[in-house]
């Protein structure tokens, strides 16, 4: 599924995190611009540790036994917007300015 994506964040402190957000949002599935807006919404906020180092997974599967997955999973699918309208132009555009600004970015916590 590329429309939603897993991004593995690696901190000093605590290992991996991860996060789940929009994939097609900067057009094709861009890894270079989600990690580098992840590692920037990570940089803001206290997870534990300092980010390092942000990496697409390869599928959802890979965050998936994290606490609030399903939780994420829900709130990013509520919403369909059909690709190719006009609707889903401004949705895509105001999800980009959103993760630009370090929302629409979802955490999923940590087990401990």
């Amino acid at each position: 599924m590329e429309d939603l994506v897993a991004v593995a964040v690696d901190f000093t402190e605590v290992g991996t995190r991860y996060f789940i957000v929009y994939g097609r949002i900067f057009g094709a599935v861009e890894d270079e611009a989600i990690e580098a807006v992840v590692l920037k919404a990570a940089q803001r906020s206290d997870y534990g540790g300092t980010p390092l180092t942000a990496t697409v997974c390869r599928t959802l599967h890979e965050a998936s036994g994290q606490p609030y997955f399903y939780e994420a999973l829900f709130d990013m699918t509520r919403d369909a917007v059909s690709p190719g309208t006009r609707r889903y132009e401004r949705w895509r555009k105001r999800i980009a300015r959103s993760m630009n600004d370090g929302r629409e970015i979802w955490f999923l916590g940590h087990p401990e």
